[in-house]
């Protein structure tokens, strides 16, 4: 963790978030009960001076060895039948998600539908604090974290529009290339992925979803059930270290930053379909730039929370243990 970079002062951070600081019990129990009911999604870290890297990035500021995992999933034959006999679609974000609950890197980051899941993930490796430590306010290596993103935010990261499509297309290219002599559904999933991905985003959520299922399965592991995982993809600018609270305000930025200016203009404007076509495309712009004004905004709030506080929360808060976070169905039956 050396060669990754950390904030060293709340004030750094709060360029990229909206903080908020707990240095007491009862301000701790208040954001509890307001979270008693999801209202977005979470992630909790153990201390505040982490950025938000996905596993990959630290990889690559560790320097070390980046193991093509994702390839290995599509070459390894149990990992292939694996996937045939759960109908689990063979599609890099499928592989990415069985491959992040087994700490391989990938570009996805682990948020929770569940505030408690959260503080489990906050709390796992810290050590209660004693009496005798030294816990000051003010210092940033003396609180944890737990980063929320409310659902009223969550439609600037949505792709499930794409994936819908996706579907669409899939089955559509099935029904009319079935027949031929090299079709395979496999291959049409191959290149339905490949279309996609020329216009998805560089960050984006991504959570499972009947009506893109056969798409995209994230739900392939005990793991992603249990913790009731959903994931944010943060591809941007592919290998740019950027955390993905300084990449939710760049990916959008080059796209509203262009003018209104489009092929369409250059077609005879009294046509009503030219015209409609300049409408939807203005208004699409109006649209990206809305959302970038919002990214820019911070989306993410970061309860900035005392490590002082921790025993008295273990005490009251209902946090999940962690033979059920990690499931293990073979020790359960084994008792």
């Amino acid at each position: 963790m050396n060669n990754i970079p950390k904030y060293t002062t709340f004030e750094e951070k709060s360029n990229h978030f909206n903080i908020i600081r707990i240095d007491t019990i009862k301000d701790f129990q208040n954001i509890y009960e307001e979270h008693r009911q999801s209202q977005g999604i979470y992630r909790g870290i153990e201390s505040s001076s982490f950025k938000i890297f996905s596993s990959k990035q630290r990889v690559l500021f560790e320097e070390t060895r980046n193991q093509d995992f994702l390839s290995l999933c599509k070459s390894n034959r149990c990992i292939q039948e694996y996937f045939k006999l759960g109908k689990i679609p063979k599609t890099d974000l499928s592989y990415y998600s069985l491959l992040q609950h087994y700490g391989k890197p990938t570009p996805l980051i682990d948020f929770t539908r569940n505030f408690s899941k959260a503080l489990f993930f906050s709390l796992e490796n810290i050590d209660t604090p004693t009496s005798t430590t030294d816990i000051s306010k003010g210092d940033i290596d003396n609180y944890f974290s737990i980063f929320f993103i409310p659902n009223s935010d969550l439609d600037l990261l949505d792709i499930s529009e794409q994936f819908e499509g996706a579907v669409q297309i899939n089955e559509l290219s099935n029904k009319l290339f079935k027949g031929y002599e090299d079709y395979s559904e496999e291959s049409i999933l191959q290149n339905t992925e490949e279309s996609v991905r020329e216009l998805t985003r560089e960050v984006f959520l991504l959570e499972s979803h009947s009506r893109y299922q056969s798409f995209i399965d994230i739900r392939n592991n005990s793991r992603i059930i249990m913790q009731e995982g959903v994931f944010i993809c943060n591809n941007y600018r592919e290998d740019n270290l950027k955390p993905l609270e300084e990449s939710l305000k760049l990916f959008l930025k080059e796209e509203s930053e262009q003018n209104k200016y489009s092929v369409w203009d250059e077609m005879d404007p009294n046509r009503p379909d030219v015209q409609e076509k300049i409408q939807e495309y203005e208004h699409y712009i109006d649209n990206v730039k809305a959302s970038q004004e919002r990214l820019c905004n911070n989306i993410i709030t970061s309860y900035e929370i005392n490590k002082s506080l921790i025993c008295e929360i273990r005490t009251f808060a209902d946090i999940p243990e962690k033979e059920l976070m990690y499931l293990d169905i073979e020790k359960v039956l084994e008792g």
